[in-house]
């Protein structure tokens, strides 16, 4: 029964699985916002953007003087003005180096980021692959015993070569620019532009004072702009007075952006609890014969009445959710005494069998973290701050991944769980179970049943199941008691008996209660002789009786 119960909710398991994994995305894109609505952080933002300002000021005191760029006329040295148009030249050639070796930067990062997302999906489609084989193997015995050919079921086919080509194109890319920024290769861009520049020193130091104090002048303004873009920067640049004012003013969106997440967020909790049910149903349909032996065979009255249910339990959600809890820190799980009952009295109010009431448990639970709930007042308070080792995400993925919540059957008898039954009571339950509910059809022997029984269980709810079940099977009980000899009407009454004087020998007698011989041997060994049960009898009172003895 557990291995067609494991074989039959493996799959759901699976997908259980799967779902967690997209659930854990989502949380910790949560938790990456939540952190943004703190004071801490827009504190911390606000901190950095005023020291960017600070440096965006002092910078611009330092702004190169403006030089006047010298013109040449009919006094100018003509060997200046060959020199000028060198260091035209040069510049031109320097800026368009200086230019290609940015673009190589840019294009650089882009291709690992390229290649590194081709690998990521690479590893995607191999890890399909493992999943798919793994499902294979488990329905390939079965379709092979259907006499089903499994690829014409299913078949899986991948084609990595695009991308592992696409991968291969970007090495050579990278290793064709890690070249030109190489500056021991002459042939690189690197190179060539501290060529071009180290001619650009020699032809100033060559010219006249004004175009020397121009040129380091242009140098010098060129660098200044280069770090005021660096310090003002946009939002796509971290670091940069641009990225820090758009992370303060996305804050705004922020609660718009976590509403949509947390809706995400509840649907995936439903989708587990959907398959948790369906995991119920199993359980429900390989345990339909105890339900329905419930339903048609009540025995006995009152006093024994048993019931069987399949439900999702809580599996010790307090235990793990306090060891991730901090009851040192202010807040509504404050100390151990007041924690411990606050949350007994969230886990009361919900029944774990029910979906709203399941999503609004883990809203509650994550509720009583973000607000001090104690005396009756609602006080925001930093959730990470309660958390043992700043584990928020280990927290968040036990409350709403639903860890803690497992199908399991139950069966009571007299409302009580079979862990808190007597000996008698459990042996009662088990003979039930082999007597009425067990579909075998094959001989079935029970040594003493009446073990630890009283003689009404025996005579209200074991009879009744003996009966029923010799019906369908043959049935040997070994027995010293005559409410299960007799009242069972047993076709064949086994006299045993052991001679210890002629060396143990063993004697059998055998045949119907209405045989004379054997009827003599029920009443001496089972009701202890005639004599007995007839003292027995003579001083039992009918319920007439015993209400007229009463009565005078």
């Amino acid at each position: 029964m557990d291995e067609i119960i494991k074989y039959k909710t493996e799959e759901k398991k699976s997908e259980i699985i799967q779902l967690k994994n997209e659930l854990s995305r989502n949380l910790e894109e949560i938790i990456h916002n939540e952190k943004k609505l703190t004071s801490e952080y827009s504190q911390t933002i606000i901190s950095k953007l005023k020291i960017k300002q600070t440096e965006l000021e002092a910078h611009k005191k330092i702004k190169p003087s403006e030089v006047i760029k010298p013109e040449t006329g009919i006094s100018f040295d003509l060997n200046d003005q060959a020199l000028l148009k060198q260091l035209e030249a040069m510049n031109i050639e320097e800026s368009n180096l200086k230019n290609l070796i940015d673009k190589d930067k840019i294009n650089l990062d882009l291709l690992h980021k390229k290649k590194a997302f081709g690998e990521k999906v690479i590893q995607k489609i191999d890890l399909i692959e493992k999943q798919f084989n793994q499902e294979y193997s488990l329905i390939e015995p079965a379709l092979i015993r259907m006499k089903i050919i499994p690829n014409d079921i299913l078949l899986l086919k991948i084609n990595k070569d695009p991308i592992v080509e696409i991968i291969k194109n970007c090495d050579k890319e990278i290793e064709a620019i890690n070249f030109n920024l190489d500056f021991k290769k002459s042939e690189s861009l690197i190179y060539k532009l501290n060529e071009v520049q180290d001619r650009i020193k020699k032809i100033i130091n060559d010219i006249d004072e004004p175009n020397r104090k121009y040129r380091t002048y242009v140098k010098d303004l060129e660098l200044w702009n280069k770090n005021l873009e660096n310090i003002q920067g946009d939002s796509t640049k971290p670091d940069t007075i641009g990225y820090f004012t758009a992370q303060l003013g996305e804050i705004d969106s922020i609660p718009t952006k976590l509403n949509k997440l947390e809706s995400e967020r509840d649907i995936l909790v439903q989708k587990i609890f959907s398959l948790l049910t369906e995991l119920v149903k199993v359980y429900e349909q390989f345990y339909a014969p105890v339900q329905n032996f419930i339903n048609n065979n009540p025995l006995g009255d009152d006093t024994f009445k048993m019931s069987f249910n399949v439900s999702i339990i809580d599996m010790g959600f307090s235990e793990h959710f306090f060891n991730q809890i901090n009851r040192h820190r202010a807040g509504t799980y404050y100390g151990k005494e007041g924690s411990e009952k606050y949350l007994e009295k969230v886990l009361f109010k919900y029944d774990f069998n029910q979906v709203g009431d399941v999503v609004n448990f883990t809203r509650e639970i994550i509720n009583s973290l973000k607000y001090d709930l104690r005396d009756d007042k609602k006080i925001p308070n930093n959730i990470s701050a309660q958390v043992k080792d700043n584990k928020l995400f280990e927290l968040y993925k036990f409350v709403f991944g639903l860890d803690y919540l497992e199908p399991r059957y139950s069966i009571k008898l007299n409302g009580k769980n079979l862990e808190l039954l007597s000996p008698g009571e459990r042996g009662t339950l088990l003979l039930i179970f082999y007597l009425m509910i067990d579909k075998d059809d094959r001989p079935l022997v029970i040594d003493q049943p009446e073990e630890n029984l009283d003689n009404q269980t025996i005579y209200k709810v074991l009879v009744p199941c003996i009966k029923t079940a010799k019906k369908f099977r043959q049935l040997f009980l070994v027995t010293h008691n005559p409410n299960l000899a007799i009242v069972c009407d047993a076709e064949q009454v086994i006299v045993t008996s052991i001679n210890k004087a002629a060396g143990n020998k063993v004697d059998y007698f055998s045949g119907a209660i209405e045989n004379g011989e054997i009827n003599e041997f029920i009443i001496n060994i089972l009701e202890g002789t005639r004599p007995a049960f007839d003292n027995r009898k003579s001083k039992y009172f009918s319920v007439q009786n015993f209400r007229n003895q009463i009565a005078l």
